[in-house]
């Protein structure tokens, strides 16, 4: 076991840099254990905490970094994104103002602000915000990436694409920008066109679980059930504890007539989602930490689109009749009931 605190705080910017969060937060832990009063100790633990949706533990990370007089532009932006995530338009905005005041230059501190605005429903000011950025990087695939956003926000889908287009042609290996069309598309009921730009972000960014478990949503919705049958499983194999995939997988195979298999795939989400129920708070994160890693998307911004929530609709819902799961609770009439009811449903939508 290491004795320095210079130990622990490298292995845990190491981990954090592979992916392994759960880890480089014991880590940077210990060593803050081993030196209190080192505030870039706070930073960094602060970022994985943000990273695996810790958000006041990351608020908390910042304060204490800010009060140990580390009151940089990189800790109001950790802080700003953090509140953000919980919900705290204001608190955030103000985080906002106080980086950019550091830092009046830094054309990604007003996009990031302008999106808060967005979420705050304050979108003559979050245009405000984008104008600046662009005045400043003219060329910025970020700013119109999250314009597209702020578009989709406000359910005028056309213009999010034409958005997610630019940041496209200017950044042509943009696997988020290509899967954020995809939905916005999906919204104008161009399914078949949402589809093709999935297949195209699957090829930037093969193993992830968004992309397969969003394409099986799009498919099982237009009926391509083989289609969807084969993403889920990708969606399983990738990460073998997802509930709802399973859920969606048996629904699938049901109706293509495969009965024993999808009453093995709802025992399964079923028995999965107790487990979940009981599992410790490490477990959790390193589940969170893997769920992350999978999430990714290569060819995308500086950091992970999906900690910081700026993918647009990214549950597609989809609504199975509430008859599903009644029956299956009934152990005796349980696969007359799966066969019949929900065949019965599928056949009308």
């Amino acid at each position: 076991k290491p004795i320095y605190k210079d130990t622990y705080h490298y292995r845990g910017l190491t981990r954090a840099r592979i992916g392994d969060m759960s880890g480089s937060i014991d880590d940077l832990s210990e060593a803050i254990k081993r030196d209190i009063t080192n505030p870039q100790l706070y930073v960094d633990r602060a970022l994985s905490n943000l990273y695996c949706k810790r958000l006041q533990q990351s608020i908390d990370d910042c304060n204490k970094a800010i009060q140990l007089k580390e009151a940089s532009e990189g800790v109001y932006l950790c802080m700003a994104l953090a509140e953000n995530g919980l919900n705290n338009y204001e608190n955030a905005i103000k985080c906002f103002n106080k980086a950019i005041a550091i830092n009046q230059f830094n054309a990604e501190s007003y996009v990031r602000r302008a999106l808060v605005k967005s979420n705050a429903k304050k979108y003559d000011e979050a245009a405000e915000d984008y104008n600046k950025a662009l005045k400043l990087d003219s060329a910025s695939a970020f700013c119109y990436y999250n314009m597209a956003l702020t578009a989709a926000d406000q359910k005028d889908f056309n213009t999010a694409i034409r958005y997610y287009s630019k940041v496209v042609k200017l950044d042509p290996f943009n696997a988020v920008a290509y899967y954020n069309m995809a939905l916005a598309k999906a919204q104008n009921n161009k399914n078949k066109d949402a589809l093709e730009d999935l297949k195209r972000a699957s090829l930037i960014n093969p193993d992830n679980i968004l992309i397969y478990n969003t394409k099986a949503q799009i498919e099982h919705t237009i009926k391509q059930y083989k289609a969807a049958l084969e993403d889920y499983s990708r969606v399983i194999q990738l990460f073998p504890y997802h509930v709802e995939a399973y859920y969606n997988r048996s629904i699938v195979k049901e109706t293509l007539g495969d009965h024993q298999g999808a009453m093995q795939d709802y025992n399964s989400s079923k028995t999965l989602s107790e487990l979940n129920r009981y599992k410790s708070p490490s477990q959790r994160i390193r589940d969170s930490s893997l769920l992350i890693r999978l999430s990714k998307f290569n060819g995308s911004f500086d950091d992970n689109e999906t900690s910081f929530g700026r993918i647009q609709n990214r549950k597609l819902s989809i609504v199975f009749k509430s008859v599903f799961f009644v029956a299956l609770e009934d152990t005796t009439n349980a696969k007359k009931y799966f066969a019949n009811e929900l065949s019965s449903f599928n056949a009308k939508h």
